[in-house]
C-alpha cells in the first residue's frame, strides 16, 4: 500500500520494516533494541524535516505525535491475510509455517516494543493516533487509494 501511494504521489517512501531488516542483515549481532531506536532516530527527523514523504512503519503514529500537518493512516488486515502475506514476502512454503514464523515475529516484536519503547502492540495500533484507518483486504491498492481521494484525505 506504502508503494502504491508513492508511486501514486511521487513522495518518496521510506520502510522502516525494510531498513531494520537490512540493518540487521547487515550486522546480524547488533543489538535489535539499539537498531530500533538508530531508526526511531532516523524516522523523526525525517517527519520533521520532510515535506513529500511517505513512511511505513508500526510505529509511525507514535513517531509522528506533535506534527499537526502529518497524514497519518493505519493499514490493517485480517490475520489470515497477514498470514498469507507474510507467507509470500518470506517465502514461506505453507501457511502453517508462516503463521508460526509470524508469530515468532510478533513475540520479538512484542519484547522490542516492551523494552526500548515501554509501549505494547495495542498502543502502537491505537486508532485514535491515526487519521484514517483502512483494511487492505477489501481491495487492492490502487482501488483502496482512489476510495482515500474520493473521501479526500488524499490528492
Amino acid at each position: 500500500m506504502a508503494r502504491a501511494l508513492s508511486t501514486r504521489s511521487g513522495y518518496e517512501l521510506f520502510d522502516v520494516g525494510q531498513e531494520f531488516r537490512k540493518g540487521v542483515r547487515e550486522i546480524p549481532s547488533r543489538d535489535v533494541n539499539e537498531l530500533s531506536l538508530a531508526l526511531n532516530g532516523l524516522v523523526v527527523q525525517r517527519i520533521a524535516t520532510s515535506e513529500r514523504m511517505i513512511i511505513e512503519g508500526r510505529l509511525v503514529g507514535l513517531q509522528a505525535l506533535g506534527f499537526s500537518d502529518v497524514f497519518k493512516l493505519l493499514c490493517t488486515a485480517p490475520e489470515d491475510v497477514v498470514a498469507d502475506r507474510y507467507m509470500a514476502r518470506e517465502r514461506l512454503g505453507s501457511l502453517v509455517e508462516s503463521r508460526d514464523a509470524l508469530l515468532e515475529r510478533l513475540r520479538r516484536d512484542e519484547r522490542i516494543l516492551s523494552d526500548t519503547w515501554g509501549v505494547c502492540r495495542r498502543d502502537i495500533f491505537n486508532p485514535e493516533l491515526y487519521d484514517k484507518l483502512l483494511d487492505t483486504s477489501l481491495g487492492q491498492p490502487d482501488e483502496l487509494i482512489l476510495s482515500l481521494v474520493n473521501e479526500g484525505f488524499i490528492e
